[in-house]
C-alpha cells in the first residue's frame, strides 16, 4: 500500500503568509524581529542646552538595520505591537534623513497610529520633527513636512540649525516661515561656534539680533572673523570676558585686535589666566601694552602648572607677588624646580599642605627636599600626610614619613588603605605603627569588593557588622558569600541596597540563604532607578514587603514607562500626584498620557510649573489642553528666567488678561535674557525699579542698555552691586550714562572681593577711599588692592592687620607691617590661633620675642 501524502493545496494554504499572520495574532509575546526594538524609548526633546545625539545614536543602531531588512512593509504591524514606535520611527526618519520611510508614513496617514495613549498629537509631532531635521541638517525632511504635511515650525528650529552652522536650513526656515519668530540665541550660538555665514545671514535677514554673548563666545573660541563682523555690523558689543577668554586660550591676534579696536578692556582674569596657561607673549602684551592688572593667583597658578619661566617673569616684572598656595601647589605636583626657586627668591613660603600633598602624590623626592630646605618653617606636615599616602598606596612614602617625621597618622591610614586595596601598606602599618584601625576598614573593603583585604582583617580579629550590607549593596556576591560563611551579621539594608543598584543575582542569593529579608524600600528604590529585573523578582518573591506609592511615583519621575504600566497593572499600591508632577518636570509626555488615561490621582500646579522650568513646551501644552491645568505666576516667572520666548508667548496667549505688574522683567534681567526683556517691554509688562540693579549685579550690560533706552529706573544699588561682583564694564557704563551714583558700599565691596580695577574706576569718578575698604581688602588677603589703596592715600585701622592675621594672609600682614603704622591688636594672635593659622602664629610670636 502506498503511503498517504497530503495534497499540495493543503501545504500551500496551511503555510501561506496571510494565514500564518492570522494564526500569529493569537500568540502571546512579540515577533522575534521586533524584540531588538522593544527597549527603545522616546529621546529627550531638543532645547537650547539639550542636543541628545547619544539618544538618537541608540535608536539609529537598533532601527536602521531593521529598516534595511524589512523596509516599510512591516511598519504597520510594528506600530500595532509597539505603541511608541510611530513617534520613534518618525523622529529617526527626520534625524537620519530617511525619505522613503518619511514619505511612506505621510502617505499612509501616520496620525491614525497616534490615537493610543503615550503619544503626542500630530501637530506637536510635526514641530518636533522640524526641530530634529533642522538640528541634523536634513533640509529634504523640512521640505516634506512643510509641503506635504502643511506644518509650521517652532521658534527653536532656527536656533538648532544656526547653532550647528546649517545655513541651508536657516535659509529655508526663514523664507518658508517668515511669521515664526525665534530668539537671539540663534545668532549668539552661531557666533560662539564660528559659523560666520550663518551670522551674516541672520544679520541681514532676521530681526532677533544677538546679545553681548555673541562676540564674547566667538572670542572665547578664537573666531576672529566672526568678532570682526559683529564689531563692524552690530551694536551689541561685548564685555570684558571677550579679552579675558581670548587671553586664557592663547589667541594672541584676537586679543591684540580687541585691545586695539574695542574699549571694554579686560579684568584681572586675563593676565591671571594667561599666566596659568603659560602664554608668555600675551602676558608681556597685557603688562606692557594693555596695562592690565592681575592678582597673586597669576603666580600661584603658574607655579601650580610648573611654568618656572612664567613665575620668574612675574616676580621680576609685577608687584602682586604670590601666596603660600604657589609653593604648596607646586609641591603637590612635584615641580621641584619651581619649589626651589620660590624658596630661594620669594618670602611667602608654604604651609603644611605642601608636604601633605607631596605625600599624597607619593613624591618622596619632594618630601626630602622640603624637609631639608624648609624644615619646620611651614609647619612641617600633619598626620594627614601619612593618611593620604596610605590611601593612595604609596608604601615608600609611608615608610619615609615613619622614619623621618614625628606627626604620625590616625586610624584613617589603614581604613583608607583597605578601601584602596593596598594590602602591602596595611600589613606594614599594622606591623610598624600603633594607630590601629576601625571597622570602617572592613566596610571600605566590602564596598569595593576587596575580598583578600577582608580576609586579612578577619585574621587580625577585625570585622564590621555592616560589611555584608555594603558588599550586597555594591553587588559583590563573592564577598557576600564569604561573609555569610563567617556568620557575619546583616540587615534588611543588604537586600534593599542590592535592589537599589540592580543586583538581582545578589537579591536571589540573599533570599535563599539569609533570613533578614528586605523592606518596601527595595522595590521602591529598584523602580526609582529603573531596574526592571529587580522589580519583577521582588514582586514574585517578596509579597509581604511589597512597595509603596513611591515606587510608581519615582518610576514616573524618571520616565520608566514600562515600570509605571507594571505597577498599575500588577500592584495595588498606586501612586500620588507626585507621579504626574515628576513626569511633567522630566518631559515624559508618554508617561503623563498613560497616567492620565489609567489613573485618577491627577497632578498639582507643580506639574505645569516644572514643565515650564525645564523647557518642555509640548508637555505644557498637553497639560493645559487636556488636563485644563492653568498657568501659574511661577510658570511665567520660570519662562522669563530661562529666556524661553516660545514658552512665554504661548503662556501669554492662554492668559490674555495677565497681570502686567508681575515682576517678569526683573526675572529676565537677572538672567541676562535680552530678547525676553525686549518682549516683555513690548507687551507692556511693568519693569520694576530693581530690574536694572539685578542686571548690573550679574554683568548683563546689553540688558542694562535696553532698559535704559526704554526709560527704566534704577538705584544706587546698581553700581554698588556691580562693583562688589567685579562687573567693571557695567560700572563704567553706569557711571557714564546714569545719574543715581553709588554709596561707599561700592568701593568697599570691590575691595573686599579683590577687584582693583573697579576700585580704581570708582575712585577716578570721585568716590572717596575709606578705611573700611582697605580693612576689607586686607582681611580677605587681596594684597594688590591693599597696595593700590595705600599708594592712593587710603586710611585703614588695626582691623586690617588683625583680619589678615586671623585669615592666614601672612604676605598681606607682613606688607602692612612694613608700609603702615596702624599696627595690630591682641585679636591678631588670638584669631590666628583659633583658626589654626600656624605660620602666622609663628610670625607674630617671633615679633613678641
Amino acid at each position: 500500500m502506498m503511503p498517504s501524502t497530503a495534497p499540495d493545496w493543503f501545504t500551500r494554504v496551511s503555510f501561506s503568509l496571510p494565514l500564518m499572520r492570522c494564526v500569529a495574532d493569537f500568540q502571546d509575546g512579540l515577533y522575534l524581529d521586533m524584540r531588538p526594538l522593544c527597549h527603545l524609548s522616546l529621546p529627550p526633546y531638543l532645547t537650547r542646552d539639550v542636543y541628545p545625539r547619544a539618544a538618537y545614536a541608540v535608536i539609529d543602531a537598533a532601527l536602521a538595520p531593521w529598516l534595511d531588512v524589512y523596509g516599510t512593509e512591516r511598519l504597520p504591524r510594528l506600530f500595532e505591537c509597539l505603541e511608541l514606535m510611530p513617534v520613534i520611527t518618525l523622529l529617526h526618519a527626520a534625524y537620519a534623513g530617511n525619505m522613503d520611510v518619511l514619505r511612506f508614513l505621510v502617505q499612509h496617514d501616520v496620525s491614525s497610529y497616534l490615537s493610543a495613549s503615550y503619544l503626542p498629537p500630530i501637530t506637536s509631532l510635526w514641530r518636533m520633527l522640524m526641530d530634529v531635521a533642522a538640528w541634523n541638517n536634513q533640509k529634504s525632511v523640512l521640505h516634506v513636512i512643510a509641503d506635504d504635511c502643511h506644518a509650521d515650525c517652532s521658534s527653536f528650529a532656527l536656533v538648532a540649525a544656526a547653532q550647528n552652522g546649517h545655513l541651508d536650513c536657516v535659509r529655508f526656515l526663514t523664507k518658508r516661515f517668515p511669521a515664526v519668530t525665534s530668539t537671539d540665541d540663534a545668532m549668539d550660538m552661531a557666533a560662539e561656534h564660528g559659523h560666520l555665514a550663518v551670522v551674516e545671514y541672520l544679520h541681514h535677514h532676521r530681526d532677533e539680533g544677538c546679545t553681548t554673548w555673541a562676540m564674547d563666545g566667538a572670542a572665547r573660541n578664537g573666531h576672529l572673523a566672526v568678532v570682526q563682523f559683529l564689531h563692524d555690523h552690530r551694536t551689541e558689543g561685548c564685555t570684558e570676558w571677550a579679552l579675558d577668554w581670548s587671553c586664557e586660550r592663547g589667541y594672541f591676534e584676537l586679543a591684540r585686535w580687541l585691545h586695539a579696536t574695542r574699549r571694554e578692556g579686560c579684568t584681572q582674569h586675563a593676565l591671571d589666566w594667561a599666566a596659568q596657561h603659560n602664554h608668555m607673549a600675551l602676558v608681556v602684551f597685557l603688562h606692557e601694552r594693555v596695562g592690565a592688572s592681575c592678582t597673586e593667583y597669576a603666580m600661584d597658578l603658574a607655579a601650580d602648572e610648573g611654568h618656572l619661566a612664567m613665575v620668574q617673569w612675574l616676580s621680576a616684572h609685577r608687584d602682586e607677588g604670590c601666596s603660600t598656595d604657589a609653593l604648596d601647589w607646586a609641591a603637590a605636583k612635584g615641580h621641584i624646580d619651581v619649589v626651589a626657586w620660590l624658596h630661594e627668591h620669594r618670602s611667602e613660603g608654604g604651609t603644611v599642605t605642601a608636604m601633605n600633598y607631596a605625600a599624597e602624590a607619593g613624591r618622596v623626592d619632594m618630601l626630602e627636599w622640603l624637609a631639608t630646605h624648609r624644615g619646620q618653617r611651614d609647619g612641617g606636615c600633619t598626620e594627614q600626610a601619612m593618611n593620604l599616602a596610605a590611601e593612595k598606596g604609596h608604601l615608600s612614602t609611608v615608610q619615609w614619613l615613619h622614619a623621618h617625621r614625628t606627626e604620625g597618622a590616625t586610624q584613617d591610614a589603614i581604613d583608607c588603605a583597605a578601601m584602596g586595596r593596598h594590602l602591602d601598606v596595611i600589613e606594614w602599618l599594622h606591623t610598624h605603627r600603633a594607630e590601629g584601625m576601625t571597622p570602617q576598614a572592613c566596610d571600605g573593603a566590602a564596598v569595593h569588593g576587596h575580598l583578600e583585604i577582608l580576609k586579612w582583617l578577619d585574621r587580625h580579629h577585625l570585622m564590621s557588622d555592616t560589611a555584608l550590607d555594603e558588599a550586597a549593596t555594591h553587588g559583590h556576591l563573592d564577598v557576600v558569600q564569604w561573609l555569610h560563611k563567617r556568620k557575619i551579621r546583616a540587615s534588611t539594608a543588604a537586600m534593599d541596597g542590592a535592589a537599589k543598584n540592580g543586583h538581582v543575582g545578589v537579591l536571589a542569593w540573599l533570599h535563599r540563604h539569609r533570613q533578614e529579608g528586605c523592606t518596601a524600600d527595595a522595590m521602591d528604590l529598584a523602580a526609582e532607578h529603573g531596574h526592571w529585573a529587580c522589580v519583577l523578582w521582588l514582586h514574585r518573591h517578596c509579597v509581604v514587603e511589597g512597595c509603596t506609592t513611591r515606587a510608581m511615583d519615582a518610576a514616573a519621575q524618571r520616565g520608566h514607562l514600562a515600570l509605571v504600566e507594571f505597577f498599575h497593572t500588577h500592584r495595588a499600591e498606586g501612586c500620588t500626584t507626585s507621579a504626574m508632577d515628576g513626569a511633567a518636570g522630566g518631559g515624559h509626555l508618554d508617561v503623563l498620557i498613560y497616567l492620565h488615561t489609567h489613573r485618577t490621582e491627577g497632578c498639582t500646579g507643580q506639574a505645569l510649573a516644572k514643565a515650564v522650568e525645564n523647557g518642555h513646551l509640548q508637555v505644557v501644552q498637553w497639560l493645559h489642553d487636556v488636563r485644563r491645568e492653568p498657568p501659574t505666576a511661577m510658570a511665567f516667572t520660570k519662562a522669563a528666567e530661562n529666556g524661553d520666548l516660545a514658552m512665554l508667548r504661548w503662556l501669554v496667549a492662554q492668559v490674555p488678561d495677565i497681570d502686567r505688574n508681575w515682576p517678569l522683567a526683573q526675572a529676565a534681567a537677572r538672567e541676562g535674557r535680552l530678547a525676553m526683556v525686549r518682549f516683555l517691554i513690548d507687551q507692556y509688562f511693568h519693569v520694576p525699579s530693581d530690574a536694572m540693579d539685578v542686571a548690573a549685579e550679574h554683568g548683563h550690560l546689553a540688558v542694562l542698555q535696553t532698559l535704559h533706552a526704554r526709560g527704566a529706573a534704577c538705584s544706587s544699588g546698581a553700581i554698588d552691586r556691580a562693583a562688589a561682583a567685579g562687573q567693571l564694564q557695567v560700572v563704567r557704563w553706569l557711571l557714564t550714562h546714569r545719574s543715581e551714583g553709588c554709596t561707599d558700599l561700592a568701593i568697599e565691596g570691590a575691595a573686599r572681593h579683590g577687584f582693583v580695577d573697579v576700585v580704581a574706576t570708582l575712585h577716578a569718578h570721585g568716590r572717596p577711599l575709606t578705611a573700611r575698604a582697605m580693612d576689607a581688602a586686607a582681611r580677605h588677603g587681596h594684597l594688590t588692592v591693599v597696595q593700590w589703596l595705600h599708594a592712593h592715600g587710603a586710611p585703614c585701622t588695626t582691623d586690617a592687620q588683625d583680619g589678615a592675621a586671623g585669615n592666614g594672609h601672612l604676605t598681606t600682614l607682613q606688607w602692612l607691617r612694613t608700609h603702615r603704622d596702624e599696627g595690630h591688636t591682641d585679636f591678631a594672635l588670638g584669631d590666628a590661633v583659633e583658626n589654626e593659622q600656624w605660620t602666622v602664629v609663628e610670625y607674630l610670636e617671633a615679633l613678641q620675642r
